[in-house]
């Protein structure tokens, strides 16, 4: 008597059956050509989100070496996801070049109609009823992955990361037709070659999705706890630096970002140790407008704190700020009007004077610099390498005496902006408005108001080839392909190429990329 069939065996057998009815019918050739173009495509897509992938560590390696305090923990735990990703990736790499080694054929091959064999990569990965070792390896090596990105990931910040990896990583078994199949028998065992390694190379795009959305939900939260009151300090704004005996001292305490939102709720301040009265400051547009006498020659310090309340709590911003009180000017006051910072890029307005000598008298020799006005002058450094520009100044004083002051700036590039759509670097709507949306590029708080065109994007649906995008608006590839992504699922928008509106000499730095989860239809 036949030992009867166990569960897995009968459905090689049906499978199998299928399989040859579909010969019989002349359609296998034409699924096969359809394996092979999907593989095709998800193999592109992997290679450009490779490139990408290290785009986006590369630039937060940049940043940790700039600011170590707050990005070095954070790039350290990037590069935990990027060896754990490579190693899967690599791994399943490896499989596939056996598989197209077993039958002879090259890795880019196109001949997809003779690519029906099974027997290579169930030979390899199943072992009579069972699983290999290298199907147990393989199966490892997924767990391996899974877990180590779950214990990189919070569970109260990450819930939405975690249930994804999850769901795409599990190699729990799977119900197939009613029977409980082994999750590599229920997506390899019996299929054609070419459907293996159209299944291959989505585990590799599965792989390259996680690491980019991990590690850039990560750098989104820092960038978002670097808004918090916590991290602004105080400036100390003035018209000069140095004031004549029996003149009020006119300036501004302010935080970095001086606007409505961050006005306090409370000053507490004090001049040489003792509080300033109520009457020597007024809170305006965010700022603390300082005005009141100053008498005594010499350093002053003014110390305090001002009082904000953030998520119901109060938090004091320490102010920690000094000038000095002269007898008689003996040197230049100079700064520049945009944060003291030179940009490339853009026509930086610097203001030059020295107390006590009018305009006319004070002569300025630097490179680039351009005067516009009284004490006005346009700084451009876009032809600069250098980091720093040293800014000289001549004067002769009431009493004939030759000055020569001077002071180093620092030369900076206008920094890498933010992608947009609708204005928002990341947004939650429904199908219909993504389609009409806007991708735009912004300079998040940068001094200049500088316009930004974009020209051109790569939309990324997870799953599907990147589709390039032409100007600012979506187009009909990427109409087609969102209509079938529902609540939860998103979209990135990266590879956004922008200029600056009217300056055609300057290159603009890399664009990051924009998050869109679909709420909708």
């Amino acid at each position: 008597m036949a030992k009867p069939l166990n569960p897995r065996q009968r459905m090689i057998n049906l499978m199998y059956l299928i399989f040859i009815a579909m010969l019989a019918l002349n359609i296998s050739k034409k699924v096969l050509t359809a394996f092979g173009l999907t593989n095709d495509a998800l193999k592109e897509s992997n290679e450009i989100s490779t490139t990408e992938n290290r785009g986006l560590v590369e630039n937060l390696a940049i940043k940790s070496r700039d600011q170590p305090t707050k990005f070095d923990s954070l790039y350290k735990k990037a590069q935990k996801v990027v060896a754990l990703s490579n190693r899967l990736y690599d791994y399943v790499e490896g499989i596939r070049s056996d598989l197209y080694a077993s039958y002879g054929f090259p890795l880019d091959s196109k001949a997809f109609e003779s690519m029906d064999q099974s027997d290579a990569l169930d030979d390899m990965l199943f072992e009579g009823a069972g699983l290999s070792k290298e199907g147990k390896a393989f199966q490892r090596e997924m767990e391996t992955y899974k877990g180590g990105m779950l214990a990189l990931l919070s569970l109260e910040r990450d819930r939405r990361l975690i249930k994804r990896i999850g769901e795409l990583f599990n190699t729990e078994p799977e119900i197939v037709n009613g029977i409980k199949m082994p999750w590599l028998s229920a997506r390899f065992e019996g299929f054609p070659m070419i459907a293996s390694a159209t299944t291959l190379s989505e585990i590799q795009s599965n792989i390259r999705s996680m690491e980019f959305q991990v590690v850039s939900n990560w750098l989104e939260g820092q960038l978002s706890r670097e808004t918090s009151y916590l991290n602004y300090s105080t400036i100390l704004q003035a018209d000069k630096t140095a004031f004549f005996k029996g003149q009020n001292f006119q300036g501004s305490i302010v935080l970095g970002r001086a606007d409505s939102s961050t006005q306090p709720k409370a000053v507490e301040l004090t001049l040489d140790g003792k509080p300033l009265a109520a009457s020597d400051y007024k809170l305006k547009g965010g700022r603390v407008v300082l005005d009141f006498p100053v008498s005594d020659v010499g350093e002053h310090s003014i110390k305090g704190k001002l009082i904000f309340v953030e998520n119901g709590k109060r938090i004091g911003v320490p102010v920690n700020s000094s000038f000095a009180v002269i007898a008689s000017p003996h040197a230049a006051v100079i700064s520049a009007d945009k944060m003291n910072v030179l940009y490339r890029g853009v026509d930086n307005p610097v203001s030059i004077s020295i107390p006590g000598l009018p305009d006319n008298k004070i002569r300025v020799s630097t490179p680039g610099f351009r005067e516009v006005g009284a004490g006005k002058y346009t700084a451009n450094v876009t032809a600069l390498k250098a980091r720093t520009l040293r800014v000289n100044v001549s004067a002769t004083l009431p009493r004939g005496k030759e000055i020569n002051p001077s002071k180093v700036f620092r030369v900076k590039d206008i920094p890498a902006p933010e992608g947009t759509i609708r204005g928002q670097a990341e947004a939650r709507m429904p199908i219909s408005s993504f389609v009409r949306s806007t991708v735009g590029a912004a300079l998040r708080d940068f001094p200049f108001d500088l316009r930004l065109d974009v020209t051109g994007f790569v939309v990324k649906i997870p799953g599907l080839p990147s589709i390039p995008v032409s100007g600012n608006r979506m187009n009909e590839r990427v109409r087609r392909a969102v209509s079938r992504l529902g609540p939860g699922d998103q979209v990135t928008i990266n590879r956004i190429k922008a200029s600056v509106a009217g300056i055609s000499n300057y290159k603009v730095k890399s664009v990051s990329p924009v998050v869109v989860t679909i709420s909708g239809r």
